[in-house]
This record gives structure tokens, sequence and C-alpha cells, in this order.
């Protein structure tokens, strides 16, 4: 197997992007952080893929195993079609351990993230626990006969009396982020969108 790490994440994106759009929803955050960092536009915090840790494990022939990490956020691994073995598995890690990267947790498929973190915690002499089991769900297709009522619009100034609790309500429903700073967040579109309707 062939570990390769890139320092360039427009090569990255040449050689991921198709093999992750295989299972597109599978990949949705990599793909995202790929796309980011591919268009370059935001560098802020996270974004900056000069920080990221992006890499290949590869036969002679393809790509096995992909992985991307934007610090602070965990490590995000594919296996290509979701096939792996243990040698591609050690391949990563031993290359994650060359290069000196600390890993603090990963996030992929359950089978693939539970392979990876006993191997890399042996390899590195810890201990692991698993935090959380996710699911994906996607919508492969709609029912044409539910027909809905009402249409979509822009808001518009009658609007402001609802809107500032509709934003803290799709943010509450909607967000991961803490409670501190949703409720500062709230508090500024408020406070912006009552001094843009003042008059």
């Amino acid at each position: 197997m062939i570990f390769k790490q890139y320092n360039d994440v427009k090569v990255f994106y040449g050689d991921t992007y198709d093999i992750m759009m295989h299972h597109e929803a599978q990949n949705l955050v990599p793909l995202g952080n790929v796309i980011i960092g591919n268009e370059g536009k935001d560098k802020t915090g996270w974004r900056n893929a000069e920080n990221w840790f992006m890499a290949t494990v590869s036969d002679h022939d393809e790509i096995k195993l992909t992985a991307i990490m934007t610090p602070p956020h965990n490590l995000t691994l594919y296996a290509t079609d979701n096939q792996y073995s243990d040698e591609t598995i050690a391949s990563l890690i031993n290359g994650i351990i060359d290069a000196d990267i600390p890993v603090g947790g990963v996030m992929t498929e359950n089978s693939l993230a539970e392979s990876f973190a006993r191997c890399y915690s042996n390899a590195k002499g810890m201990s692991y626990r698993i935090n959380k089991h996710q699911r994906i769900y996607e919508l492969t297709h709609i029912n044409p006969e539910i027909h809905t009522q009402g249409n979509l619009r822009l808001a518009c100034e009658r609007d402001m009396s609802f809107l500032p609790y509709w934003f803290e309500g799709f943010d509450s429903d909607c967000s991961v982020r803490s409670l501190l700073f949703k409720a500062k967040r709230v508090h500024m579109n408020i406070k912006l969108l009552l001094e843009s309707f003042m008059f």
C-alpha cells in the first residue's frame, strides 16, 4: 500500500472528489471540506487548508482510503466503495504517526471507525471509546402525490414582529452551537433587523 500526504488542497481535490462522490451522502463532510479548500474563498479558522491533514492510501491502481482532518475537528475517513483491509488502515496509521499528526477522534462509517480506532490506539499505546453512533439519511425521491399549501417569499417589513422569533426557533432546532453563542447571535440578528427597518 502507498501512503500519500498532500500539502496542496487542489491536488487532493482532484484526486479524491470523484471517488467520494460514489457515496455522496456518506461523504458530505469531507466533500464540503475539499470544496471549501479548493475554492479557497474562506481561509478563516479551520477553513485554512494550510493547516489540514490530507492523505490517501492506494495500491498501484487506485485510491483505497481517503483521509482529511481540519483541526480542531476529527479525522474523517472514506474507504472507497466502503471496502478496506487491515493493511490499508495500517498504512494510513503508519503515515499519520510518521508525520506526527495528532488525532483526537475519527468520523466515518461505523466498522471503519472502530477498526481505525482499535489499530491507532494499539499503535500509540492508548485506549479509545466510542462517543457517538450517527446515521445518515438520504432523500432519493419525493412523493409527487403530497401537495403543499402556501408559497415561499422574501421576508418584508410586516414580518418583523414574527421574524426574530422564527430565527431563534430555527437556530434552536437546527444548530449544534453552544447556548451562549446562540443567544448572542439571536440578539445580534434581532438588533440588526430592527435597525434596518428603523424609519
